[in-house]
């Protein structure tokens, strides 16, 4: 599963890279770079400026994830991880398949949170071509919707996803 949920997190990228090469195209050279509350804009920068953070911006999360999605897999330990009951997951029988889950859950995280940010390019060419200069209606449940997604996979991540299984005797097992 995450072999096909790595290539989806480089095929976001890829189509991160593809959106802001067209806001590059069609932003104007004056361009809307932060919003406050409710109110319009409250810093404007130039074409240049905004696709140069648009581009830091997949820069940094690819570089982030990227990194981790190729270290992990030749990794021959946790330590450096923190999971629940690491003790459990760090021992050598269980310790390839924690890898891979590690792996997993961060190709879906990543994956997440790259489509998440192609809507910022995007949401940053309509504000720009709008006469009030404010984000698209869908802005904001894009970013709430992406918050809930992570937060609840995270969530079931530490509460079922991470614990030891119920048959394993000892301090470790589930009650």
């Amino acid at each position: 599963m995450r072999t096909w949920l790595t290539k989806l997190f480089w095929a976001l990228t890829a189509a991160y890279a593809a959106v802001v090469a067209w806001s590059a195209l069609v932003l104007p050279e004056r361009v809307p770079m932060h919003w406050s509350g409710t109110a319009g804009p409250d810093r404007w920068g130039s074409r240049t400026e905004a696709v140069i953070m648009l581009a830091a911006l997949g820069v940094i999360i690819a570089a982030i994830f990227g990194t981790l999605l190729v270290v992990i897999p030749r990794s021959r330990s946790l330590t450096w991880v923190n999971i629940p009951n690491k003790d459990y997951w760090q021992r050598p029988e269980h310790l390839a398949r924690a890898l891979d889950m590690v792996g997993t859950d961060l190709a879906i995280i990543g994956a997440l949170t790259m489509a998440m940010i192609c809507a910022v390019p995007v949401s940053t060419v309509e504000a720009a071509n709008r006469p009030d200069a404010s984000l698209p209606g869908w802005t904001l449940p894009v970013i709430i919707g992406w918050l809930v997604l992570v937060t609840g996979y995270l969530i079931w991540m530490v509460a079922v996803r991470w614990r030891v299984p119920r048959d394993v005797p000892g301090p470790h097992a589930t009650r």
